[in-house]
């Protein structure tokens, strides 16, 4: 399977993505895989980077959570979370 088709197919039919995730844990032999400048545009955003990690392949202690339990809008954070949602096109934030 060529990894453009993964771009092609539309947000319903999903049965050729798992088809292509598991060619993709095959074909892989690390435990991450970094996706950047691929050769065709995506459709959404021609910048974007991808990170595929095998979760078979690492420990569970590879994942830690961290919570940052500062509200959100307040302060600079208000700040960045507007200036985050003109960037990706929203125009409408209720209840702020």
């Amino acid at each position: 399977m060529d990894p453009r088709d993964l771009r092609r197919i539309r947000p319903r039919p999903k049965i050729a993505t798992r088809e292509w995730a598991q060619w993709l844990h095959g074909t892989i032999t690390g435990k991450r895989l970094l996706w950047a400048g691929a050769p065709q545009p995506s459709r959404q955003d021609d910048g974007a980077r991808a990170l595929a990690l095998v979760g078979d392949r690492l420990p569970e202690s590879a994942f830690s959570v961290e919570v940052d339990r500062e509200p959100l809008c307040e302060d600079e954070r208000l700040d960045a979370l507007l200036e985050l949602a003109d960037h990706i096109g929203i125009e409408r934030l209720f209840g702020l």
